[in-house]
This record gives C-alpha cells, structure tokens and sequence, in this order.
C-alpha cells in the first residue's frame, strides 16, 4: 500500500514538471472536467428516462392494474342491507301493533332506531343513521316476531339485551377476521371493532366490509408490481374507508374522519396521510397514496360491485335532465352509458359555437354543486344547423 502511494506522488510530481500549470490548478481544472462530464451524462440519462416514461407509462399502468385484476378474485355479494321485517301471519301482527303502542315504544327506546307500520304493509320498516342499530333493530324485530304469544315490552327489552351483545361479539369477530385475511398485526382494537361494523353499512349497495378488504388486497397487488411496501399498502388500502363507520355521528367528509380516527390510536403518519387523501381532501404525497386511490377506484368500479335500484336511478336521470334543460337554447338531453353521459342536444339558432362551450362548462358546475354521484359525468353538448333548398323545375322533356 506504501509503495503504490510512493508511486502516485512520484507521478504527480512528473506531471507537474511538465505541465505550465501548478499542480492545485491542474487538480481543480481535472475535477471540473469530470463534473461537467457526470452532469451531462446524468442529464441525458434523465432526459432518457423521462422521455421513456412519457411514452410507455401508460401502458405500464394498464399492466399493473390488469395484473392486479386478474389476480384477485372475491365472490360477488348480493346483499342489499334492506332493513325489514315481514309479519309471520295476521296474529302476530296484532299482538305487536297494540292499541298502546308500547311494542313499538320499547324496540324504538331499545335499539335507537324508528319502526314503520302502515295499514296496507305486511312487514315492519325500520328507519335510522347508524347501520349497526337498523342492524340491532332487525335481529330482535325478527327474533320478537317469532313469538306468537308473549309479545310485549318486557319480552322485547330482554331479546333487544341478547340480541346486542351477540351482534357485538360479530363484529368484534368480522374485524379480527379482516385484519387476520389481509395479515395486519398491532391494529388497535377500535379501529378493528369499526373495521367489524363496517359489515352493515352499504354504499351504492356495496357492503364496505369487503370493500375495504378488497382495496386492501387490490392496494397490496399493485404495490408489489411496483416494489413498494406490501404490507403498509395493505394496510392504508383497509382503513382507507373506515370513517363511514362513524360518519353518521360527526361532521365532515369520512375520509378526514377515519384519518383522525385512526391518528388518535397510534397509526404511522404514512398511514394517516394515504387515509386522508384518497378523497384529495388532503394533496397526496407519496406512492402508496396514490395507490390507495386506484385501488378504491377499481373495487368500486368493476363489474357486479355496486348498482342502482330502478327507483335511484330514475331520480338520477331526471335531475340530469331537468338541470340540462333548464338552461336556455337546450332542446333535449338524453342520458348514457348507465348516468355517465349526458349528451345535450341544442338550438344551433340560438347557441353558437362558443357558446356550446360555456354551455356544457356551466351544466357540469351545476351538477357538481346540485347532485350527489360516484366517478365522474361527461358532459358532451351537440349543436347541429341544417339548411335546406327546393330546385324548381325548368321544364325537363319539352
């Protein structure tokens, strides 16, 4: 190791003899040399790689997302969450409408959720905010109308007891059986106890229980194809919708709510973060926030994941339409592709071409502040002139 020192300085003072420039100077212009070539080797490779990016990159994320498609797979649940209950017979129908109406006092007070009965019905309605009481509410209205004898408020009382702790006990078990699927260790046991009550909530007739598992999985997927942390993936897909387990008793959007649900129980800031943003209530920051979007994006939008009741979609046509037709110069508007389409027909006498522009910019604004939908609606305004002109014969075949 001497010797090769020895021998480098014996260069270098060589070098020196022979160079007109003292050897700091020399050492100096030698260092620029080589950063001025990194620089522009570095830059071209950047330049390399941002030209590939744009030109293969979204190819790559069709890949990915297909990739993840098709590896997971859930059976479709068909599972509405309608919350009723049908009278067993006639008898039993009278024992629980009383004169006095205290059956229907006692399961109100009980369960916290509001029960209707009409004339003509031959099943009992239950009416609330909080999924887990409608839920309550039908399994000892269901578990009463068996009993054709005893119907009264203390049987109710003592069934609606035993009904609750048993629901309990389900849900502190579909949150365990969530975390144990998706293997999540140190989950605080609210947040599972949420995850768990997350099973009687719907969205677009979408159970969020296994929504959020799907997002999950599906978040967990794609960050492996794209070497990112599985397991925080994994975990931030779960709880990305765990505020609409509670969004019924505090103000804001579900997103915000289940971030600072699960900050207060010792999640990583990460974690908290790709909650918070996968409504871009808050900008998102990082890759697996981005990833959570996607995943959210593909459980909610693939084939057999939420549908329309004919009674809500016909409402959701007609506000389109009757927005779209409300403005000045629209003659029609048809309504596409399931409520994704609005396609504007209008007077091409009365609205110009820049005028179709400000038109469609304005019907969307409107829909945006006046309806509640998921994805987005595209708004498309035709306008069309035709002119016509009869010939006049000139006497053909005199």
């Amino acid at each position: 190791m001497g010797d090769l020192k020895n021998l480098n300085q014996e260069l270098c003072i060589k070098l020196s003899d022979r160079s007109i420039l003292p050897l700091s100077e020399a050492k100096t212009i030698i260092i620029q040399g080589f950063e001025n070539e990194s620089r522009l080797w570095s830059q071209n490779w950047i330049d390399h790689q941002v030209a590939e990016a744009t030109e293969y990159a979204e190819s790559r994320a069709k890949e990915v997302l297909d990739s993840a498609l098709n590896r997971f797979m859930r059976p479709y649940c068909a599972e509405r969450g309608i919350s009723s209950v049908h009278f067993p017979d006639a008898h039993v129908r009278k024992l629980f409408c009383n004169p006095q109406l205290d059956n229907f006092k006692a399961i109100q007070e009980t369960c916290g959720c509001d029960i209707i009965v009409e004339e003509h019905m031959d099943w009992v309605g239950v009416a609330g905010y909080d999924p887990v009481r409608r839920e309550l509410t039908r399994r000892t209205l269901k578990k009463v109308l068996k009993e054709k004898k005893n119907i009264n408020p203390e049987f109710i009382r003592r069934t609606a007891e035993s009904q609750k702790k048993e629901l309990f006990r389900q849900i502190r078990q579909d949150g365990d059986n969530l975390a144990r699927e998706l293997k999540l260790d140190n989950l605080h046991p609210e947040i599972r106890q949420m995850m768990g009550s997350l099973r009687y909530r719907y969205s677009f007739t979408q159970n969020q229980h296994f929504h959020c598992g799907e997002v999950g999985w599906l978040c967990g997927l794609l960050a492996a194809d794209m070497n990112l942390d599985i397991k925080k993936a994994r975990r931030s897909g779960m709880l990305h919708d765990i505020g609409k387990s509670m969004d019924h008793v505090l103000d804001g959007g579900h997103a915000v709510i289940g971030a600072d649900f699960i900050a207060a129980r010792g999640e990583a800031a990460d974690i908290v973060h790709n909650v918070r943003a996968h409504h871009y209530d808050e900008q998102p920051a990082s890759d697996t926030a981005f990833l959570v979007i996607a995943a959210d994006a593909i459980s909610g939008a693939r084939p057999g994941a939420r549908r329309s009741t004919l009674e809500s979609y016909n409402q959701k046509v007609t506000e389109l339409q009757d927005i779209a037709r409300g403005f000045d110069g629209v003659t029609d508007c048809i309504v596409l592709n399931g409520g994704r389409e609005c396609r504007v027909m209008v007077n091409g006498r009365r609205v110009d071409d820049s005028g179709t522009l400000e038109l469609s910019h304005n019907i969307a604004r409107k829909i945006e502040e006046e309806c509640n939908y998921p994805g987005q609606i595209k708004i498309v305004v035709v306008r069309e002139t035709v002119h016509s002109e009869t010939t006049i014969s000139k006497g053909y075949g005199n």
